[in-house]
């Protein structure tokens, strides 16, 4: 079966001392993007120009639908990061924690945007920006690679090797 959009997930922890993750099932419009800053690596060893890979820029943007937020912990978590300008553990995957070959992006973040486009004719949803910050809890690491083997969440470095 083809992995699709609609059953990727979104979890945020709600707890800064354990994993107590929530799915942000209310997303539309999610976008995982990791592009690699690039580096000039050429050489007198060739005439053509020759590049590296640098800084990952890792960033998670979509929208949030306002209706029934309201009983979503995870919605609540992130909302309240925003305007309290607190971090939050977010774990982005691309289908269930807990199916096989399953995989995506563990990191601390905060919540760069949170708009909310109020014309007339639209239904409420706030657009969001999660980007890697900082650590300050007691659970957080660098930012990983995730990947589902056996049912169990299996932690990477990135750009390590």
């Amino acid at each position: 079966m083809p992995r699709l959009g609609v059953l990727s997930k979104l979890y945020i922890n709600l707890s800064d001392l354990s994993i107590n993750y929530s799915l942000l099932d209310l997303i539309s419009d999610c976008v995982v993007n990791s592009p690699w800053d690039e580096s000039d690596a050429s050489s007198r060893q060739s005439r053509v120009k020759l590049q590296d890979v640098t800084m990952m820029g890792l960033e998670i943007t979509g929208k949030v639908r306002v209706q029934f937020a309201e009983n979503n912990q995870a919605y609540l978590r992130m909302r309240d990061a925003y305007y309290r300008d607190f971090s939050i553990q977010v774990l982005a995957l691309n289908g269930l924690l807990n199916e096989n070959n399953v995989d995506g992006f563990i990191f601390q973040a905060k919540v760069f945007n949170w708009s909310e486009d109020q014309s007339l004719g639209n239904t409420l949803y706030k657009d969001f920006s999660l980007k890697p910050c900082p650590y300050d809890s007691v659970l957080t690491q660098p930012p990983r690679f995730v990947k589902v083997i056996g049912g169990v969440l299996n932690y990477y470095p990135i750009g390590q090797g």
